[in-house]
C-alpha cells in the first residue's frame, strides 16, 4: 500500500512537471511570436535590405516553433515585406513618369546599356537577395514584384501545409503573371483554372491564416471573368486586350459560356460555383447581354461596377 502511494505521489509530481514545463514552453512560444513582431515593428520599412533581417530572424526563432506559430510568424514577416513594398514603390515613382529616383542606380538597373556595370548587377542580386525586382513599364515609371519561388523557398519548409499550398497557388500566377499594366496575358481557360484552384483553398481551409488574402488573389481574376468592366482592345502592337467571357459590345462569347458551365458544374455549391449558377441564371434572361439588370446582380453580390459601365 505504503509503496503504492509512493509511486502515485511521484507520478503525480512528474505529471506537474511536465505539464509545468509544457505550459511555460507554449508560453514562451507567444512571447517569441510577440518579440518577433516588435522586433519588425522596429526595422525601418524604407529600406529594402531589411528584409533579409526580418528572414533571419524568423529562422533563428520562429522556424523551430510549432506550425501554426511558424505560420502566424510568416504571416507577420508577410505583413513587414508588403510595408517594404509599398515603400519602396514610391521610391522608385512607380507609374509616376513625373517622378525623379532619389538614387541614380535604380534608373541605371533599367536601362539596357547598364546592365553588365558591376554595381548594376550587385543592386540586382541584393534586391533578389530580399525578395524584389524592378523593371521599367510599358508607361515611364518603374514596376517592383516579387520574383518567382521566393517566398516558397525561404519559407516552405517550416509553415503548416495549409500556407504551403497558398504560396503554391501565388506561384502559379509569379510563373506566369495573369497581367501586364492593364492587359491580360493568360486565356480564359487559364483563368477559369486559377478561379476553380483558389476557389477549392477558400472552400478547403475556411480558417486559415491567410483567408483573406487568398480571397484577395481569387478576386482579381473574378473581376474580368464577370466582366466587371466592359471589355476593350487598344493599338498596342502585341494586340493585348482585356477580353476574357464577353465581346467587344458585352455580349458572352460561346468560350465565356462554355467555361461558366464547366465551373458551374465543377465547383458545385461552393463560393464560385454558386456565383455563376446565379449570375449565369440572370444572363440566360438578357439575352447573355451585360446590361443594366447584370449589372445590378453584380452589384448585389458586393462587386463595384463603375458608373461608365
Amino acid at each position: 500500500m505504503w509503496w503504492s502511494m509512493i509511486m502515485n505521489k511521484r507520478i503525480l509530481i512528474l505529471l506537474v512537471f511536465i505539464l509545468t514545463g509544457f505550459g511555460c514552453s507554449l508560453s514562451q512560444n507567444s512571447d517569441a511570436i510577440k518579440k518577433y513582431n516588435q522586433y519588425l515593428s522596429g526595422l525601418s520599412s524604407s529600406d529594402y535590405k531589411n528584409v533579409s533581417l526580418a528572414m533571419d530572424y524568423y529562422v533563428k526563432n520562429i522556424s523551430i516553433l510549432s506550425p501554426g506559430e511558424c505560420d502566424l510568424g510568416y504571416v507577420k514577416f508577410r505583413e513587414f515585406y508588403d510595408k517594404v513594398d509599398s515603400v519602396f514603390s514610391v521610391v522608385l515613382g512607380t507609374g509616376d513618369p513625373n517622378f525623379t529616383p532619389r538614387q541614380k542606380i535604380y534608373i541605371r538597373a533599367v536601362d539596357p546599356k547598364y546592365e553588365n556595370e558591376n554595381d548594376v548587377i550587385a543592386f540586382h542580386k541584393s534586391l533578389g537577395e530580399n525578395g524584389f525586382y524592378i523593371s521599367a513599364g510599358s508607361e515611364p515609371g518603374y514596376y517592383v514584384g516579387e520574383p518567382e519561388g521566393f517566398m516558397v523557398d525561404k519559407f516552405g519548409k517550416y509553415v503548416s501545409p495549409v500556407i504551403s499550398e497558398y504560396l503554391k497557388l501565388r506561384e502559379v500566377n509569379l510563373k506566369n503573371p495573369a497581367y501586364y499594366d492593364i492587359y491580360i496575358w493568360i486565356t480564359p481557360e487559364e483563368m477559369a483554372d486559377r478561379l476553380k484552384n483558389w476557389d477549392k483553398y477558400l472552400s478547403d481551409y475556411p480558417n486559415s491564416l491567410v483567408f483573406e488574402k487568398a480571397k484577395f488573389e481569387m478576386s482579381r481574376y473574378l473581376n474580368d471573368f464577370l466582366c466587371i468592366f466592359l471589355p476593350f482592345q487598344d493599338s498596342n502592337p502585341n494586340g493585348e486586350t482585356n477580353l476574357m467571357t464577353f465581346d467587344m459590345s458585352g455580349t458572352m462569347t460561346p468560350t465565356g459560356k462554355m467555361l461558366y458551365e464547366k465551373l458551374i458544374s465543377e465547383c458545385g455549391d461552393s463560393y464560385l460555383g454558386n456565383l455563376l449558377r446565379n449570375y449565369y441564371d440572370v444572363l440566360k434572361k438578357t439575352g447573355y447581354q451585360r446590361n443594366s439588370q447584370a449589372i445590378e446582380f453584380l452589384k448585389s453580390r458586393g462587386f463595384e461596377v463603375y458608373k461608365e459601365n
